[in-house]
């Protein structure tokens, strides 16, 4: 398709694609700009083209932005330049994708592209990419050790505690 054609001329043939969607619905879910271009970097590092995806908000583009700046690593800017199914192509065709819980993540997963998500409001094992639920860096538990099933925890800040080193432990598999 048409889609299929764009996509693969969005990504690398040399090296693997790692594919970053920061922006959730809510911005207390998305994780922090310095932690996503620390996480660029390192795979940068690892031989991965790193490629941003997001929708046309001015958040989403400032976002990517953000952390295109901050980052060292060549990054290929994708924000509001995708249809959705463009955006699902890219992340059907990309070896690896980072995102919090949002629809990226579910998609990825649906397609069969390995997904590291990121949690700390909702419980990674009611909400989290089903198929990969192992590979879920997440501080939900941390927040509320004792949840209900349908609990969500609350706070501004709770992104803030997961660690450039877990998510690093989560991408190892990949390495």
């Amino acid at each position: 398709t048409q889609d299929n054609l764009w996509a693969h001329s969005q990504l690398s043939h040399e090296k693997k694609n790692f594919i970053i969607c920061p922006s959730a619905s809510k911005a207390e879910r998305n994780w922090s700009t310095k932690g996503y271009a620390e996480i660029a970097n390192y795979m940068h590092e690892n031989n991965y083209q790193v490629s941003i995806c997001g929708g046309p908000t001015d958040s989403e583009k400032q976002l990517a932005k953000d952390i295109i700046q901050i980052a060292t690593a060549p990054i290929n800017n994708l924000v509001g330049d995708t249809s959705l199914k463009q955006l699902l192509a890219i992340l059907k065709h990309a070896d690896l994708v980072l995102a919090p819980d949002t629809g990226p993540a579910h998609m990825s997963t649906t397609v069969g592209t390995p997904v590291i998500g990121l949690y700390a409001h909702s419980n990674p094992g009611r909400t989290g990419p089903y198929n990969n639920l192992n590979d879920v860096a997440e501080v939900y538990h941390q927040h509320l050790p004792n949840s209900e099933w349908g609990q969500r925890a609350k706070g501004p800040n709770l992104m803030d505690d997961i660690s450039v080193a877990q998510v690093k432990s989560r991408l190892q598999t990949w390495l």
